[in-house]
């Protein structure tokens, strides 16, 4: 079992913060309890997700948190991989994990099953 206290990995979160249960939710994040690697695409999205549940305000507190953390890193994705079909827009944190070298890409999205087992399935 990997206890997120005794190392430090990096990693793509597939849904919002707020959906993963700590150590890897935002106050794992804010602890420092692992690195988390997106891009400008994803950074819009969690701030989109953010004000609709939460409103304005709360966007603009995540994001100025999330602007000011040393283990969030931003990450140049210069290849569409297109690994994932069913869902295209899920393609962003694909491409952001293989950009960043990620140990994982965190997500209870069914559509990023596509890689179990370490393999790319043909579905």
């Amino acid at each position: 079992m990997i206890h997120a206290d005794s190392i430090r990995y990096q990693c793509v979160i597939g849904e919002f913060i707020r959906q993963i249960t700590p150590p890897l939710g935002l106050s794992g994040l804010i602890q420092g309890k692992f690195d988390l690697c997106v891009t400008t695409d994803i950074l819009l999205e969690y701030a989109e997700i953010i004000e609709l549940h939460m409103g304005m305000e709360a966007r603009e507190s995540v994001q100025g948190t999330l602007d000011n953390l040393p283990n969030l890193h931003l990450v140049t994705s210069y290849f569409r991989f297109d690994l994932i079909k069913k869902d295209r827009d899920d393609n962003k944190f694909v491409d952001c994990a293989i950009a960043a070298n990620a140990d994982f890409i965190i997500s209870e999205d069914k559509d990023f099953n596509v890689f179990e087992k370490g393999r790319i399935s043909k579905s």
